[in-house]
């Protein structure tokens, strides 16, 4: 039995379940045409205010970091502290575990946003270094042989070591993966990342493996090993990904509460970027199309620092795209706060 999936991108009982409740209050308040003209307004609506914040996110300051950092790659897993590596979220969860991809089911487009309510106040602390946008594509069609999906993002930090400076990352990742057994699926991905400092371009090239096993139609338990090959020497070491691994569960009770539990780590040449996690983050719906997410995380690096994160999010889940946003706040740490914010439509 395949694992569920909480968006309108597989069969399954609870999605339509959703659906239905929602097209019925919908179409028996309002004529076919006007339910299906407001749909449209509010896509054309969601897409336009998405653009507005891409602009209003490069015209901001950067925020900065200088140590370690945990990227936020999707508003979902951001409301949950970062918790993601058994979970099946369009549009994030294939960067987090290449194995999630194969349980995904048609095909969706993801548009986000992160930290995209900095101030020039925030220019002097040390914040997520994920400031900027990110789009991705997944697609997983009956007819398709394997699960694939595209993911793009842009983002910039302000690192000071010892002088103050921009640096910009552009990374791409491309993910395969399908189903092994019938309760285990697999995924590899690819991860290139080019980053421009002030004077010089630097590329990496990197792999990441991940599985996901659901026993249970309740329970997901994850796997991801993540750029696990060597950078080359010219790279600055401050500025190489990292090898990353971690092991996550996934709980599911009664279909309304959800439950995730993470353990990573980063093993990093820098012993200030690397790190242990520990993420547990709580899902609920507080109605069939919306949901409310609170996680927390410590932090733990080779020279002892301990950080702790507190996240909030909130989800809209409908049947032609899904709004979600989170709220981190990191606390013992001159990081700062983190804003992120999806859309997801399926099509």
């Amino acid at each position: 039995m395949k694992f569920k999936n909480k968006f309108n991108l597989s069969n399954s009982n609870l999605n339509t379940k959703y659906i239905n409740s929602y097209k019925k209050i919908l179409f028996e308040k309002y004529s076919m045409q006007e339910a299906h003209l407001a749909l449209y307004f509010l896509k054309k609506i969601s897409l336009i205010g998405f653009i507005f914040l891409f602009q209003l996110e490069f015209s901001l300051s950067a925020t900065s970091t200088s140590q370690m950092r945990t990227p936020s790659y999707g508003a979902i897993s951001g409301g949950l502290a970062g918790s993601g590596l058994s979970s099946v979220d369009p549009g994030e969860s294939y960067i987090l575990n290449p194995g999630a991809v194969a349980h995904l089911r048609g095909a969706a487009v993801t548009l986000g946003s992160s930290n995209f309510l900095s101030t020039p106040q925030d220019a002097n602390s040390e914040a997520s270094s994920n400031n900027g946008w990110h789009f991705s594509l997944n697609e997983n069609s009956p007819d398709s042989s394997l699960a694939s999906s595209i993911f793009i993002s842009k983002s910039r930090s302000r690192e000071k070591s010892p002088l103050t400076k921009i640096l910009n990352y552009n990374d791409a990742w491309l993910t395969l993966g399908n189903f092994i057994m019938p309760q285990l699926a697999a995924g590899l991905s690819y991860h290139f990342r080019d980053t421009q400092d002030p004077l010089q371009t630097y590329q990496e090239h990197n792999f990441g493996i991940g599985f996901l096993w659901t026993p249970w139609e309740s329970l997901g338990i994850g796997f991801s090993l993540l750029n696990f090959n060597t950078p080359p020497k010219e790279i600055p070491i401050s500025y190489t990904l990292g090898s990353t691994s971690g092991v996550g569960l996934l709980y599911i009770f009664k279909e309304f509460l959800h439950l995730r539990l993470d353990y990573t780590k980063k093993d990093h040449q820098l012993e200030s970027q690397s790190y242990t996690e520990t993420a547990l983050g709580l899902e609920t719906s507080l109605s069939d199309w919306l949901f409310s997410r609170i996680g927390v995380a410590q932090q733990k690096t080779e020279t002892n620092e301990t950080t702790l994160k507190y996240s909030f999010g909130l989800g809209f889940l409908g049947p032609r795209f899904g709004v979600n946003y989170a709220f981190q706040q990191y606390h013992q740490s001159q990081k700062g706060k983190e804003h992120n914010l999806d859309i997801i439509i399926p099509f």
